[in-house]
C-alpha cells in the first residue's frame, strides 16, 4: 500500500468516526399533536379522534378554499378530544391541535379561523383576548333567539410555532372560566 493510500483510507476511517458519534441522534416526529387528557372536564365523556383534512374542513361554508389552503399552509394532521356534560354549565367543548410543517403555515391557517370563526361556531363577535402567552383571540357567538337549542359559544384560537391551538366551548358559561381553564390546559401541552 502506497503512503498515499494509507493516509487517504485513514483520513476516510478518522472523518467518518468523526461524524458518527458528532451527529445527533435521529427523533422520530410525532405523529400526531398531543391532546388533553380525557378527564380535564370534570363529570363529562370524552372522545379523541385524529384530524385529517376532511375532519378539519367538515362544516366550512368553503369547504374547497379551506382545503386548498391546508394544503397550501403544509397541514400535517391534528387531534381533537371533545367534552360532552349533561350535569353541569358546559354542554359541550371541543379541543383541537392542529400540526403544520412550519411557522408560517400555522399562521395562514390562524389568520383564515380569524377571518372565518362564524364557520366554526355560527354568528360570533370578536372579544377580549385570553391573559394568556400568545393572548388567544376569543370569538362569541350569543344566541338571537330564533333557534331554541342555539346555545352561546366561544371559540379562542391561536398559535404555538408551527402549531395552532382551538377551544370551542358552548353553554351557559361557554366563556367564562371554562374557556379560560381548557385553553390554559391546551396552552401547557406545547
Amino acid at each position: 500500500m502506497t503512503r498515499n493510500a494509507f493516509v487517504a483510507s485513514t483520513l476516510v476511517v478518522v472523518l467518518g468516526t468523526a461524524c458518527a458519534h458528532s451527529a445527533p441522534p435521529l427523533t422520530a416526529r410525532p405523529t400526531h399533536p398531543p391532546a388533553l387528557d380525557a378527564h380535564a372536564v370534570p363529570d363529562a365523556t370524552s372522545a379523541a379522534t385524529s384530524l385529517n383534512v376532511d375532519r378539519v374542513t367538515t362544516g366550512a361554508l368553503e369547504a374547497a378554499r379551506l382545503t386548498a389552503l391546508l394544503g397550501s399552509a403544509g397541514f400535517v394532521g391534528g387531534t381533537e378530544r371533545s367534552f360532552v356534560s349533561d350535569t353541569g354549565p358546559l354542554d359541550r367543548a371541543s379541543t383541537r391541535v392542529l400540526q403544520f410543517a412550519h411557522d408560517q403555515g400555522a399562521a395562514e391557517y390562524l389568520r383564515w379561523v380569524e377571518a372565518h370563526p362564524g364557520d366554526l361556531i355560527g354568528d360570533a363577535e370578536r372579544s377580549r383576548p385570553l391573559d394568556l402567552e400568545g393572548r388567544p383571540s376569543v370569538y362569541v357567538h350569543t344566541p338571537n333567539g330564533c333557534c331554541p337549542k342555539d346555545a352561546p359559544k366561544s371559540l379562542a384560537v391561536w398559535q404555538r410555532d408551527r402549531y395552532v391551538l382551538e377551544v370551542i366551548a358552548s353553554g351557559a358559561y361557554a366563556k367564562d372560566r371554562i374557556l379560560m381553564e381548557l385553553s390554559s390546559e391546551m396552552d401547557r401541552l406545547l
